[in-house]
């Protein structure tokens, strides 16, 4: 079994917030699912879509993945 880091983390992926993250642009409420659109690197963060379609940037800690199988 190979090792999969957060970072191997693809496109389209769902996630779960586990902390309500708030910004000057908004809140994004904890359990709420998002969708990856974009990984960064160096700190390692993402950008996802909530339901709403509205963006955000969040990293690691921020989110449990979702097993999708």
């Amino acid at each position: 079994m190979k090792y999969r880091a957060k970072h191997d983390i693809k496109s389209g992926a769902k996630l779960k917030i586990k902390k309500q993250k708030t910004t000057s642009y908004g809140i994004l409420k904890s359990n709420e699912i998002v969708t990856v659109i974009d990984t960064f690197h160096f700190p390692t963060r993402f950008e996802v879509e909530d339901k709403n379609g509205k963006n955000w940037v969040i990293y690691t800690h921020d989110f449990e993945e979702i097993n999708e199988e």
